[in-house]
């Protein structure tokens, strides 16, 4: 009796909650890193000055990158276009710094980088997430459109999705104000 107790206390120990990627259900996005060498907040931030990407909205230097975009497709027939039964598929890229060497980093250093990067994960995945989440736009935008409209109706939705990313990049001062900075 003794034993089938301390079974069952054995697997209702709690378990460390694994974090969930600010990017958790999301399809199609492809991760790419950039290494950034040093040991100290100077070196560390003086080499990510040295590699910045350039946002292609404003012409910024920014710490990570995401760029999302849509695909569609209708069946075209002898009765015309079947809009109502369009296809979509969603990709996203995703550019973000990585420690060369963690090992070389003092603790404090390090957990100011994790903070960081967890910081500029949410961001970026924001943008990912806006992008993902206008599938019922374009959709809808399609459905409303003509055979000859279709497209541009489309790109026309893209578009007003891609205004929030760089509204968002401009009140957040592309993530700093949400603690996105090293």
């Amino acid at each position: 009796m003794k034993a089938a107790i301390l079974a069952v206390s054995a697997f209702a120990a709690p378990v460390a909650a694994q974090p969930v990627s600010p990017f958790a259900d999301i399809p199609g996005i492809a991760f790419a890193y950039y290494d950034v060498p040093g040991g100290t907040v100077v070196a560390i931030r003086s080499s990510i000055e040295r590699l910045r990407l350039i946002d292609p909205n404003d012409r910024q230097g920014v710490d990570a990158l995401s760029n999302w975009s849509w695909r569609w497709s209708w069946k075209v027939g002898a009765g015309g276009c079947d809009l109502a039964g369009a296809t979509l598929s969603f990709e996203a890229s995703v550019r973000m710094p990585r420690l060369s060497d963690r090992t070389a980093v003092p603790a404090q250093v390090l957990a100011h980088w994790d903070d960081y990067i967890a910081a500029l994960e949410r961001h970026e995945a924001w943008h990912v997430r806006n992008g993902y989440s206008g599938r019922a736009e374009i959709q809808a935008a399609i459905a409303g459109a003509t055979c000859a409209t279709a497209d541009a109706a489309a790109l026309a939705a893209v578009r007003r999705i891609g205004l929030r990313d760089q509204d968002y990049d401009r009140r957040t001062h592309h993530g700093i104000d949400e603690g996105a900075t090293f």
